[in-house]
């Protein structure tokens, strides 16, 4: 049962700022752990090891280290030193001790600041520390046990910031830890007296390591302390606001030690954060009884006071050594006790968390879910822009090289030569779609290479372009500068549309016209593609995002991947691509491919090959199903063309009226029919007649392995846009 006392002069503490509570929170932390070392681990070296390790954390020093005094008094041994490389080199060597860091802290018992030229140039075992050199900040903490036996010191060397004054009162927590541990140690090689008090104060780590509430832990620290400390009566009284509250009594009752004086005992230590003794031969108010002599300590938590420790005995006052061995008691409490209060404070903000996160993971989902299709939906309208812009430039020279040759139709041989423009750029859109398949996994097989010549890859890629140039309004001369005998391995499609990505880039960047170059020579086993504008060229902020997938500086002419897609397509051919750029001046756009080590063979005419097949291959009967009309009636021209008979049909209903048994030798069947799977017609036509010859031709994923083809009497996959060569050399 908790009991009001009386009310404190002092105003109620103010709060602790975010980042210092932070930092508390972190020193509490460390001296829990320290804390909880010194109740279980019986190895000094493995304590004093964890007491640097957390005094360089907290300073972010550049050396830490613990030294103790030798057994004989004018030497310093270095007990633990961190980090590691130092170590090495320092630990377990003896310094003298006069004139040191160490010793001034020891004489004077308080911290030794240290600044350039305020400590001595000389010290011996600072300059081992540092290799050499002399330290330019740090501090020095006496380490001094019960009595004020002189232990050693601890060391911080260039700290990254000033130490503070709460710093210090950290470290002095640090020390004692450090205190405790050597003195244990000393008292168990020497078998002082003092390993009774010294175990009195572990016991007490140990309570307050366990992070119990409050009132346990006021319990079980108080029960260690009074069972070997001797003493009458002992209370502990902790702050609650602007009050004071009694938290402990020893003996438990209604009377309390010392009567009035108590009062003025326990407001002087937590207003001064001092320790306070008065005793019967002191004056106390008028007409008071006769009281104990009593002693009260501050329990402080860094640069905070919680309350306060007194006891009260009738006997002589405190010995030194026990007055040091209350406060230090008095220090670790105090951070006990902020430690419970930072764990209950965690779990209570825990739980309303945990609350929270239940009553609105619904919510989350389905924003989440939204958000989700909302990117997908954007990212799935990025790509569609993409394939869009690809397919447009593959169909403007299409369009273009067609109306020429309704214009020029008398006229062979220009025909000729647009017709294989427009069988060029059909083929560049088709790589475009290939290109997409296989970045969905619609289509996982490897790109076929080839031996290219670097002349006529540019030459087709500049004839591709013409029609964009003629609709200039200023001229754009083009200079191509490539050395004919050079050949690249590559893919033919995909590197003219790399090159058409750049040629576009160029003429955008050129809206008063200008020169476009290109450039090609040999280095190593490269060869290397200048391709060269005069145009508005890029600032940094741009040149820096410019191979950026969807970043674009045209509004909604661009869609921001000529650059990214170029990129991609040189990356695929084991190249690399740069971009060098003036602004006002133009832009250079280099890449590199592996050279081929053999010329091409000659490519045969079309014409002569198809007429040849035409008198000396076999001719067939084919049934051929498509739902697409035009496609439908270009593959059935291309087989009439090499001397085949065909029958279409436009759909699965009308193949199966037109199907009997004998009468074709092959079918040929799209997969995406709008009445029946494709592969169920085939099947069906299979098992009617075993012996016709199956081939699929499809622009969608053929995921059956070879093996799943051959028992579904499937012979032949061809892939949209159907290639009249390669059909025909697989019939």
């Amino acid at each position: 049962m908790e009991k009001r006392i009386y009310t404190a002069s002092s105003p109620p503490e103010p709060g602790v700022a975010p980042r210092q509570q932070e930092r508390s929170e972190r020193e509490l932390s460390y001296i829990a752990e320290i804390t909880h070392a010194l109740a279980t681990a019986t190895d000094e070296g493995e304590v004093l090891g964890l007491v640097v390790d957390r005094l360089k954390m907290l300073l972010g020093c550049e050396t830490a280290a613990v030294v103790g005094l030798a057994q004989e008094g004018g030497e310093l041994v270095a007990r633990a030193v961190r980090p590691a490389a130092v170590a090495r080199r320092v630990a377990g060597r003896r310094f003298d001790r006069s004139e040191t860091a160490v010793d001034h802290a020891l004489r004077d018992a308080r911290p030794v600041p240290l600044r350039p030229g305020g400590t001595p140039a000389l010290d011996p075992l600072l300059l081992a520390l540092l290799d050499g050199v002399a330290p330019e900040s740090g501090i020095v903490i006496p380490i001094r046990g019960p009595a004020g036996v002189e232990l050693g010191g601890l060391i911080a060397l260039n700290t990254k910031e000033p130490v503070l004054p709460a710093d210090i009162r950290f470290l002095l927590a640090l020390a004692d830890n450090a205190a405790v541990a050597m003195q244990r140690s000393r008292a168990a090689e020497t078998g002082s007296d003092d390993a009774t008090r010294l175990r009195v104060i572990s016991t007490v780590l140990q309570a307050t390591s366990a992070g119990l509430e409050e009132d346990v832990l006021l319990r079980r620290a108080m029960e260690a302390l009074l069972t070997a400390f001797p003493t009458d009566a002992a209370e502990v009284v902790l702050r609650d606001g602007g009050e004071l509250r009694l938290r402990y009594t020893y003996p438990a009752g209604p009377g309390r030690p010392g009567g009035s004086r108590t009062h003025g005992l326990h407001l002087r230590a937590v207003e001064r954060g001092e320790s306070t003794e008065i005793g019967p031969d002191d004056p106390g108010p008028a007409g008071a009884d006769p009281a104990p002599y009593m002693a009260c300590f501050p329990l402080e938590s860094r640069d905070r006071i919680l309350g306060s420790l007194l006891v009260a005995r009738r006997s002589p006052r405190l010995a030194d050594q026990e007055r040091e061995m209350l406060a230090a008691v008095s220090r670790h409490l105090g951070l006990a006790i902020e430690l419970s209060r930072l764990f209950r404070r965690a779990a209570v903000e825990a739980d309303q968390l945990e609350r929270v996160a239940a009553e609105r993971s619904s919510a989350l989902q389905a924003t989440q879910e939204q958000l989700e299709r909302s990117q997908w939906l954007a990212s799935l309208g990025e790509i569609a822009a993409g394939v869009a812009h690809d397919l447009n430039n593959a169909l403007n020279p299409i369009v273009a090289f067609a109306e020429l040759i309704k214009e020029h139709g008398d006229q062979p041989e220009k025909v000729r030569t647009y017709a294989e423009r427009i069988l060029m750029a059909a083929q560049g859109g088709a790589e475009t779609v290939r290109r997409i398949q296989r970045f969905t996994r619609h289509r996982l097989g490897s790109m076929p290479f080839q031996p290219i010549p670097v002349a006529s890859l540019v030459r087709d890629a500049v004839e591709l372009i013409r029609p964009m140039l003629a609709e200039r309004r200023r001229p754009i001369d083009v200079i191509e500068s490539v050395d004919t005998n050079l050949l690249l391995n590559g893919n033919p499609g995909e590197l003219r549309q790399a090159l058409l990505n750049l040629i576009t880039n160029a003429i955008d960047a050129m809206p008063a016209g200008g020169t476009l170059r290109f450039l090609t020579r040999r280095d190593g086993d490269r060869v290397v593609i200048a391709v060269q504008d005069t145009g508005t060229g890029m600032p940094p902020a741009i040149l820096e995002r410019a191979l950026e997938p969807f970043f674009t500086t045209k509004g909604a002419h661009g869609t921001g991947l000529g650059l990214a897609e170029a990129f991609g397509i040189v990356r695929r051919h084991g190249g690399t691509l740069e971009l060098e750029t003036w602004p006002g001046i133009g832009t250079t756009v280099l890449f590199q491919l592996p050279e081929a080590g053999a010329l091409p063979e000659p490519p045969t005419d079309r014409r002569a090959s198809r007429a040849t097949a035409h008198h000396t291959a076999r001719t067939f009967r084919i049934l051929l199903v498509d739902d697409n009309v035009l496609g439908l009636e270009a593959t059935a021209a291309s087989l009439r063309a090499a001397g085949h008979t065909v029958v279409t049909a436009g759909n699965a209903a009308s193949a199966l009226k037109l199907f009997h048994t004998g009468e074709y030798d092959v079918v040929l069947s799209d997969l995406g029919l709008p009445d029946l799977n494709g592969w169920e017609l085939l099947s069906r036509l299979h098992r009617k007649d075993p012996s016709v010859r199956i081939g699929v031709i499809t622009g969608w994923e053929v995921p059956e392995s070879d093996d799943e083809l051959k028992r579904r009497g499937i012979e032949m996959v061809l892939s949209k846009p159907v290639d009249p060569e390669q059909l025909l050399s697989l019939l």
